[in-house]
């Protein structure tokens, strides 16, 4: 039988400036952070440690994998200080991929890097068996509004389903804008002519 996908939006007041400023290191570190097109975040809270701040295992990895294939088109930076880095494994059958933010100019690319990045890490594998864990928040600076997208189901659809979820949140962002943004002066002007 196959896994299904499913993927949940809910707003949040997460930018990626509140994150970088989260940070604690040198005002460059937050500067380069606060640029980033794509965050890696770290994960609060694991069983019996509250308090405990990481990165899922394997971070490191998929952070060098991104830079390279993003190719110089998008920065992507881990949101953390050397001194504060770690990472921690997690389930073994569920593949934990980690939290991210995202400037909503680059959400789709993103995307599409970390699917290259979970065919990468699956190859020889079937794609349908295996689990994927995903959380992105598109920090949309023009709409002045953030959402979290969270992702559970087969490495597989990873991709497709979240290319279906911000063309559905783009749609629905779009008619919000046009709602919004005045008329201009010259457009009123041709449409009270058009009315005599």
């Amino acid at each position: 039988m196959e896994k299904a996908a499913t993927i949940e939006v809910s707003p949040v007041e997460d930018t990626i400036k509140m994150w970088a400023n989260s940070v604690q290191g040198p005002d460059d570190l937050r500067r380069r952070l606060e640029s980033a097109h794509l965050l890696i975040l770290p994960r609060k809270g694991h069983s019996d440690r509250p308090n405990l701040v990481y990165f899922p295992s394997g971070t490191e990895n998929l952070h060098r994998f991104a830079e390279k294939t993003a190719s110089r088109k998008i920065s992507i930076e881990v949101c953390s200080s050397d001194e504060q880095y770690v990472e921690l494994s997690l389930y073994a059958d569920i593949f934990e991929l980690g939290l991210f933010i995202v400037q909503y100019v680059t959400a789709e690319l993103a995307i599409a890097i970390l699917a290259e990045y979970i065919k990468y890490k699956v190859l020889g594998e079937d794609e349908a068996d295996i689990e994927v864990h995903a959380e992105f928040i598109v920090d949309d600076a023009e709409a002045k509004t953030s959402h979290r997208f969270s992702y559970r189901g087969p490495a597989d659809k990873f991709e497709s389903t979240y290319t279906d979820a911000l063309e559905a949140y783009s749609k629905s962002r779009t008619q919000s804008l046009e709602k919004v943004r005045p008329v201009s002066k010259d457009k009123h002007r041709k449409s009270r002519r058009g009315r005599k």
